[in-house]
């Protein structure tokens, strides 16, 4: 059994209700050593071979923590299918509409998302023995460089309640349904990867990955969001954070069962003066039989 050892045999331990010597002693009847040591990592099979000797063989498989890279967001792309369009929610400050009428983007600081988690800078573990002070400098430069990181979020979906809620005002705002991949420059936003392991990047080991995994690793509580996001770098100001789209880039908005006669006025004056009446306009109300939104149309697309 010469497999990886990942799996801390504190956590089976408390999982099988069992005690830490007679773990190793289960272990000793197969000639596998154990240190009778809380913090000692078994491996998976290892982690198999005691719950079958205590006659769980239908154990659960523990997989191996991963580093969020480029490869996982693919699979998740992959999984869930290439998104031919997203939803970014909006709610009904003043800025949310100029986005609409200017046609930009915020790319937001993470220190501004609502979830204290998101973009935790504990992901990235800069710890390493002898650092040079090449390293030292470089450590500091990145440090330096994630006030200047922008993310613009977006949503597979269009119709949950909890969203609505939560970022167009308690559904008094919009969410607008943008094209994706159809150019090189249009936008490509990449799957969010939930989970509930917390593992670290070393950020010596990681370097081009670590500030990947850092941005697009979130809890798993926040699945039902089915988040993709953009990221930017290099952002000096407030105004530099607005990326312009262009118009042919919206397929539709969304307006929430919410939306007060004055915002609704707004964006429909916004789509004739600027979109030429040619992005469809839909309005929700709340369902009669179910706990679902129904969506009418106020403008078809021309």
């Amino acid at each position: 059994m010469n497999a990886e050892r990942n799996i801390r045999i504190n956590k089976v331990l408390r999982e099988l209700n069992i005690s830490l010597d007679r773990a190793v002693n289960i272990f000793k009847t197969a000639d596998i050593q154990v240190e009778a040591n809380p913090n000692f990592k078994i491996s998976e099979q290892e982690y198999n071979f005691l719950r079958t000797y205590l006659g769980l063989k239908k154990y659960i498989t523990i997989s191996k923590p991963q580093i969020t890279n480029p490869e996982i967001a693919n699979r998740i792309r992959q999984s869930k299918g290439i998104p031919e369009t997203v939803f970014k929610y909006f709610g009904t400050e003043d800025y949310h509409l100029s986005s609409l009428s200017d046609k930009y983007l915020f790319y937001s600081e993470f220190t501004s998302f609502n979830d204290p988690f998101d973009c935790n800078v504990e992901l990235i573990d800069f710890q390493k023995v002898g650092k040079s002070k090449k390293e030292k400098t470089l450590e500091i430069s990145i440090k330096d460089r994630f006030p200047t990181i922008g993310i613009c979020c977006f949503s597979r979906k269009h119709d949950s309640i909890l969203m609505w809620s939560h970022y167009a005002n308690n559904h008094k705002g919009f969410c607008i349904e943008f094209y994706t991949n159809k150019s090189q420059n249009g936008l490509n936003p990449l799957d969010v990867n939930y989970t509930d392991s917390f593992v670290k990047a070393n950020f010596y080991k990681e370097k081009q990955r670590a500030l990947f995994h850092m941005v697009f690793t979130k809890a798993k509580q926040w699945a039902y969001e089915e988040e993709l996001r953009i990221i930017n770098t290099h952002f000096t100001d407030f105004e530099s954070r607005k990326i312009s789209f262009l118009k042919e880039d919206i397929k539709s908005i969304y307006l929430g069962v919410n939306c007060e006669p004055k915002v609704r006025e707004e964006i429909l004056s916004i789509v004739k003066k600027v979109y030429d009446n040619k992005v469809k306009v839909l309005e929700g109300s709340l369902s009669y039989n179910s706990f679902e939104i129904e969506w009418k149309e106020l403008i078809k697309s021309i």
